[in-house]
């Protein structure tokens, strides 16, 4: 199923972001014989496309402007409420806020995926060489206009030396002083440099007031280097402002270009052989068969929304006491699982259209750390799928798992359900681990708003940006003089998360939003689950098992969906303490 961009809000001619769950619309193709829609594919498919777009955003001055402003008059100011899951009947903790975009995402993929663990976390949805070559030509721009930007101040400082000079040693003392007075005040005491951060704003001052206060002599050199100190800093601004407009008008550029050819585009950068390597063994392992999870039980990549595991023991008990319980393993177990999930909704008498995007495949699942040694290791060897048979899976940390499925909303949402099973001690202990990809967060679908102005209202969209660019650069090393001297971590360090770690995850919203996704997320997690359960049930009946406490179960896994929206009931305390995703398990 395809489906295209979201509706967006406009604010006269500005593009803002949709407060609101996206809401898609149709853009497959649609069949008039059978009605639906054709399936997209990951490069083509929206959550790739979007994810391109990012990395050539730019930040939004203007509106950080309005931020400080606000926060000035003290009016920035968030109600401390708790929030309510629209799935469960528990509260959330925090807030749920998209991480940066631009030039901090397009590191953050570098660092992550091409430069990351060997094995890349597989990918559902999207593709993932897309947003890699995007992300080296958005690192490529970026030191193209730092390079530009410093031989510009060079050539400007190179035509006043003198005023350059006094400038550089002004800048420098003021920084020094901030850092001894900040770093004076973190350790409770008082420096001699500076007794207060505020004195290093005054010592800015100085080389306009030496432009400005009469002294004699009158020469020549004297007034070229007063013209030099008082224009020096507004002709550094001015050159500046011209390289970022370049730079903006660049990404609009590379933004345009994906709307108009796609992702695939022809004209990307050359990369080096080396990784030109990477991106080929990216391409081919996206969707490799050994799983990372981590704490909660959540495998990376599969989603953030993380239902509570189904787990159902059962005795293998004969029906007949007069007749034995035939011989099986989980492999036969799990395969049959399978081969009724491949046929659901498609057999000769069904009059309904499959699951969308549905697949099914065997998986190893591991602990993160055992990801990263193995794929660490010199050969790469592929997963062992054969699984345990009736062998007892205690003490052994990969698993065998069936994986199905559900693609849909053109990659936004993803439904996958694994299946685990375990003969240990005469019983067949089953778990199902559903897992859902919530679709990417409001911020990424109007990241193609730049393009859609034109003539005099992009000229002064790129002119006021360019310019409150140009301001933050010195703004920005003055906060970072400051975090080094009070030892405060950057928000958006690049060092804030431990690999392995999804992309799509980081980027998705906590939960869906949308009335229609979030029943169709529902539907497809009950209508394999469901599949399951009955699967399971006939092949212990055909092996002579007695299936009735396993279908008492089962009851309460459905009963705890329509009542409670998860396989589990949830368990919390008074909203605002101790909020967290903890469920009971459903026995006998």
């Amino acid at each position: 199923m395809g489906f295209g961009k979201g509706l967006r809000v406009r604010e006269g001619t500005a593009q803002g972001v949709v407060d609101g769950p996206a809401v898609p619309t149709p853009s497959g193709t649609v069949s008039t014989v059978d009605h639906r829609f054709d399936e997209v594919e990951p490069t083509s498919s929206d959550v790739t496309r979007l994810l391109c777009q990012a990395v050539y955003v730019r930040p939004d001055q203007i509106a950080a402007v309005k931020t400080w402003w606000r926060r000035v008059r003290g009016k920035d100011k968030r109600p401390n409420k708790p929030r309510r899951s629209t799935r469960r009947r528990i509260y959330l903790e925090g807030h749920d806020e998209c991480p940066p975009l631009g030039e901090p995402m397009a590191q953050w993929v570098l660092d992550h995926v091409l430069h990351g663990p060997p094995l890349p976390v597989p990918s559902y949805g999207f593709d993932l060489v897309p947003v890699v070559e995007h992300s080296l030509r958005a690192r490529r721009r970026r030191r193209l206009r730092r390079v530009t930007v410093m031989l510009l101040v060079t050539a400007v400082a190179y035509a006043v030396p003198r005023a350059a000079a006094v400038w550089g040693g002004t800048i420098l003392l003021a920084l020094l002083m901030r850092w001894a007075a900040l770093r004076a005040s973190r350790k409770g005491k008082r420096s001699k440099l500076a007794p207060t951060p505020r004195v290093a704003y005054f010592v800015l001052c100085v080389p306009w007031l030496l432009a400005v206060v009469p002294y004699e002599p009158v020469r020549s050199e004297v007034v070229n280097l007063r013209a030099g100190l008082l224009l020096l800093p507004f002709a550094l601004l001015s050159v500046t402002a011209l390289v970022c407009i370049g730079d903006r008008l660049a990404a609009r550029a590379g933004l345009a270009g994906i709307l108009r050819d796609g992702v695939g585009d022809a004209r990307m950068p050359r990369v080096a052989a080396r990784t030109g390597r990477r991106m080929e063994e990216i391409s081919s392992k996206q969707t490799w068969r050994e799983l990372p999870y981590d704490h909660p039980e959540r495998f990376v990549g599969a989603g953030r929304d993380v239902w509570g595991a189904a787990d159902i023991g059962i005795p293998l008990k004969p029906k007949d006491p007069e007749e034995p319980v035939k011989d099986f393993g989980e492999v036969e177990l799990l395969r049959r699982m399978g081969a009724d999930l491949r046929d659901l909704g498609r057999g000769a008498r069904e009059i309904t259209d499959p699951l969308p995007g549905f697949s099914v495949n065997e998986v190893l699942g591991l602990p993160s750390d055992l990801w990263l040694q193995r794929t660490r290791a010199t050969k790469l060897d592929m997963p062992d799928l054969r699984g345990r048979g009736r062998r007892s899976p205690s003490s052994v940390p990969d698993r065998l798992y069936l994986r199905a499925q559900c693609i849909s909303w053109s990659g936004q949402v993803v439904v996958t359900v694994f299946a685990h099973a375990a003969l240990e001690a005469g019983e067949l202990r089953m778990t199902l681990r559903p897992h859902v990809m919530t679709p990417l967060y409001n911020e990424l679908r109007v990241t193609d708003a730049p393009v859609t102005r034109r003539g005099m209202k992009l000229f002064g969209w790129v002119a006021v940006q360019s310019l409150l660019d140009a301001v933050n650069g010195p703004l920005v090393l003055w906060r970072l003089m400051a975090r080094i001297a009070l030892g405060v971590q950057s928000d958006d360090s690049r060092a804030e998360e431990k690999d392995p770690v999804s992309l799509r995850d980081r980027y998705s919203i906590e939960e869906i939003l949308d009335m229609h996704q979030a029943d169709d997320a529902k539907r497809h997690v009950v209508l394999m689950q469901t599949c399951i359960f009955r699967t399971v049930s006939e092949y212990l009946k055909e092996l002579g098992i007695d299936t009735a406490p396993y279908e008492r179960q089962v009851a309460a896994v459905i009963t705890n969906i329509q009542v409670y929206g998860d396989n589990n009931a949830p368990i919390q305390n008074v909203a605002g303490s101790g909020i967290n995703n903890v469920g009971q398990d459903n026995k006998a």
